[in-house]
């Protein structure tokens, strides 16, 4: 529903209102692939989590960037318009292996973090 005060009050009515809630934000998430730094940084935000603990939006927007401008050369036809080899870029083999560490640590990060968010203790008489 669009209206998330009425998905909100809906939840809040069920028996079980912290599993429904939690059901709601799954189905929030499904199909966040985490491709870009925005994406994590929006995961991030809504457990309450710094993204700076995550990755740093310098690093984030560089690896991200490259990791999209490689897809789109994967993607791009072999040949070039007028029949030689399309140009694609080199890449240095310690560049992507330094840049393929950045996204799997910040990926390992948020997901010990949302953990971490998920088995606070929490008060009395909150969600």
């Amino acid at each position: 529903e669009k209206d998330s005060r009425k998905v909100l009050s809906r939840a809040l009515t069920k028996p079980d209102y912290r599993g429904e809630l939690i059901k709601l934000l799954q189905e929030s998430m499904e199909g966040k692939s985490l491709q870009s730094y925005a994406q994590i940084s929006g995961l991030a935000a809504r457990f309450g989590i710094a993204t700076d603990i995550i990755i740093s939006q310098v690093d984030g927007n560089r690896v991200f960037d490259a990791r999209q401008k490689i897809i789109h050369e994967m993607d791009i036809d072999a040949l070039a318009s007028n029949g030689t080899a399309a140009q694609r870029r080199t890449r240095a083999e310690n560049e992507l292996k330094e840049m393929s560490e950045i996204i799997l640590n910040a990926k390992s990060k948020l997901i010990q973090a949302v953990n971490d968010k998920i088995h606070e203790p929490r008060a009395a008489g909150t969600l």
